[in-house]
């Protein structure tokens, strides 16, 4: 028996309207703006070579993956 889902309940879709790029490619760091979680599989190597990078640049690896993606998202928008 399918139920309606729960407005309240975190996994709810959103209400609000969709953000722009600019707004979207902003760091979090604002206090009104939440952050999310995002979880990927890479290989052991790769994870050591980041371990590595972050600790030489005194930076941490939630930095480094949100500036690659950010990077990255704005040579597609160029690229198009």
């Amino acid at each position: 028996m399918a139920t309606k889902p729960d407005p309240t309940s975190r996994f709810a879709r959103r209400s609000e309207r969709p953000r722009s790029m600019a707004e979207t490619m902003t760091p979090a760091t604002h206090p009104a703006e939440a952050t999310r979680q995002l979880t990927a599989r890479i290989p052991e190597s790769l994870h050591r070579e980041i371990r590595q990078y972050v600790a030489a640049h005194d930076i941490t690896v939630q930095d480094l993956v949100r500036s690659a993606i950010v990077e990255a998202m704005r040579e597609r928008r160029t690229d198009a």
